[in-house]
């Protein structure tokens, strides 16, 4: 066993489950109509070590941000585990959970909307700290001012500012300053730079890139933008309504797709190398509702690969090579799909 299979995971999803109620209500009540039930996560199995940057990836709608919030307990799981640095932690409650709060840490999209415009920029980063009560005033500023220099905010020009005075990469910085003040192992960073212009992007990149390395924290990094994604992880899990359906090595997952679903994925990214040709994958029929899932296979209704099994008996998720799974029946028969090139991923983590 390898030094780094015997490091415990910051973070474990363990068959993590979070399902929502719709309908309902006194008319479908009285109608005897039964609530529907939404399979937003519905058994995935992820872990993330200090130092380690995963990225998740799959269209609108599969649940990237439902698995995020879970893990910080924003949304409370319906089944499976949650474990933090080894102890479970999913249905901890009162002083206990506060104190998980404190370690898991999240990032919104949006720093437009997930700041207050009220408060100065040091106002912010210090709310967390009054919120916990940590330390005394001066230990607050002093704490929040590391905080700043973290992310390349000198507190002596941005500290008495406020939102309205920064640009949208400034917000973002600010955001992960307030998230980074309490000393976190673990942080969620939700699609934290699709709403900033393609100049700052690499900036705020390579920000959490080195933050992972410094300070050693496990960041789950969630994105539509597949780019990114092999630019700053070093894992990549793909979801597809509700579950993971491959995951592995950035290099390995985003050169060469395995699964069905992430090739059609990696066919839609623009090619910008004229030696690299690139078969188009089209995808027939739309999302499945996660209210409706079908049976067997998840994707088998778009798939062109399906066969009658596939609609039949869900697959698992199975070791290939080198810690590069899918969920796939072809895969565990030992076929390999001819497929096309890939994404040259050059890597940040490598």
């Amino acid at each position: 066993m390898s030094a780094d299979e015997q490091v415990a995971p910051v973070i474990e999803a363990c068959g993590l489950e979070t399902h929502f109620t719709i309908g309902g209500g006194i008319f479908a009540a009285l109608a005897g109509a039964p609530p529907r039930i939404v399979r937003a996560l519905d058994g995935v199995d992820l872990s993330i070590k200090a130092r380690e940057v995963v990225g998740l990836v799959g269209e609108s709608g599969c649940g990237k941000s439902t698995l995020g919030m879970t893990l910080v307990r924003m949304h409370e799981p319906t089944g499976g585990e949650i474990l933090h640095e080894g102890k479970p932690i999913t249905r901890i409650e009162g002083r206990d959970l506060k104190a998980y709060r404190a370690r898991a840490q999240i990032i919104f999209q949006d720093p437009y909307s997930s700041l207050n415009p009220r408060l100065t920029v040091g106002r912010i980063v210090a709310e967390p700290l009054e919120i916990h009560a940590i330390g005394d005033a001066s230990t607050r500023r002093e704490k929040v001012r590391q905080a700043l220099r973290h992310v390349r905010m000198p507190p002596e020009e941005f500290e008495q500012r406020f939102p309205s005075d920064l640009s949208g990469g400034q917000r973002q910085r600010v955001a992960i300053a307030r998230a980074l003040v309490l000393d976190p192992a673990f942080i969620v960073a939700d699609e934290p730079v699709s709403m900033l212009d393609v100049s700052i992007q690499a900036g705020v990149l390579e920000l959490l890139d080195e933050l992972s390395r410094k300070l050693g924290l496990a960041v789950l990094y969630i994105s539509h933008d597949i780019a990114t994604v092999g630019y700053i992880c070093d894992r990549v899990a793909v979801m597809y309504l509700g579950r993971i359906v491959e995951q592995g090595p950035v290099q390995k997952v985003l050169r060469k797709p395995k699964h069905p679903y992430t090739q059609s994925l990696m066919a839609a990214i623009p090619n910008v190398d004229p030696a690299i040709r690139r078969d188009r994958v089209t995808l027939t029929g739309d999302v499945p509702s996660p209210a409706a899932i079908p049976r067997g296979c998840r994707f088998a209704p778009r798939c062109v690969h399906a066969g009658e099994r596939c609609r039949t008996i869900e697959p698992e998720l199975l070791p290939q090579e080198a810690g590069h799974h899918v969920r796939c029946h072809l895969f565990a028969d030992g076929v390999d799909l001819q497929q096309t090139p890939g994404l040259p991923v050059p890597s940040q983590r490598s």
